[in-house]
């Protein structure tokens, strides 16, 4: 298959911050499985000109369709199928300028030929959604966490942890930072469901048990089910969602063998759009609240 040079950066965009926010490690991790050799060191160039050279590479090559396999692959989107469908869309409008197109067919990820019509396929209201560049520009000024819907108890616990967050930046201090964004996630949109259980067990993204399509209990959701139920309800908007990732897989990295395996290299880039998450779910909490 071979892509026009702007699909080649709309795939680059999925891949580097829509899918997941892939940091630079992660992204060396995941071309080196397409036949790549890269070492991620000092001096590495930045994730979108390393991407795109790489996709650059593999264009018109059997690799490339690999690796768009891979990105699209059901598997990765158990818990966020609606993710899944975006992201197919917004590549399939694009692709089909090349004449191509990807679906989805059980658990496989299919491509066929396709005869680009310009009248039937432009949609003037599909607008391309923020990188993770201006998503960090966003300015947030204070944090209302007294207004939070969550019990009372838990107001100054969140605001010390917030305050710790920013100790962490300061210092230089990435891991440490991302567990306490994970956590406190998790502890607010834990507590938030806890107060309306009946709305957040009825939602469409609620986490069901494999043999009997029940809910599963609060205990039982990850944090990124609490995230994709957040969404759905509109407690948060689509950013926060989009640039969760990182903070959604922090118990990861708890273990250092599981950070070796995951080829996880926390950096202070990733500990700010982390921090960024967060603040920014608490305003959206909190003003949907008003």
């Amino acid at each position: 298959m071979k892509l026009s040079q702007k699909t080649i950066q709309v795939l680059r965009e999925i891949i580097n911050e829509k899918s997941q926010y892939r940091s630079g490690p992660v992204l060396v991790n995941f071309f080196n499985e397409l036949g790549f050799h890269d070492v991620y060191a000092q001096g590495f160039p930045s994730r979108w000109a390393y991407t795109e050279d790489r996709l650059n590479q593999l264009n018109g090559t059997a690799t490339l369709d690999q690796c768009i396999r891979n990105v699209f692959a059901p598997v990765n989107y158990i818990d966020n199928p609606a993710l899944l469908d975006e992201l197919l869309e917004l590549f399939n409008k694009h692709l089909q300028y090349d004449d191509w197109n990807v679906y989805i067919e059980g658990k496989n990820v299919l491509f066929r030929k396709v005869n680009f019509d310009l009248h039937q396929s432009f949609k003037p209201d599909v607008q391309e959604k923020n990188t993770a560049e201006d998503f960090l520009k966003v300015k947030i000024s204070n944090l209302n966490i007294s207004k939070l819907p969550i019990e009372s108890c838990l107001h100054p616990i969140i605001e010390t942890r917030m305050k710790e967050i920013d100790k962490c930046i300061e210092n230089k201090v990435p891991l440490g930072c991302i567990f306490l964004c994970g956590s406190v996630l998790e502890g607010l949109l834990s507590a938030i469901a806890m107060k309306n259980p009946a709305e957040f067990n009825s939602a469409k993204a609620s986490p069901k048990e494999r043999n009997s399509l029940k809910v599963k209990s609060f205990d039982k959701w990850t944090l990124e089910n609490y995230i994709a139920v957040a969404y759905e309800l509109g407690y948060i908007k689509e950013d926060v969602k989009r640039f969760s990732h990182t903070v959604q897989n922090f118990r990861n990295y708890i273990h250092p063998y599981q950070q070796i395996s995951q080829n996880f290299t926390p950096t202070i880039d990733t500990a700010l759009l982390c921090a960024q998450v967060v603040k920014m779910a608490i305003n959206q909490i909190t003003e949907r609240g008003n």
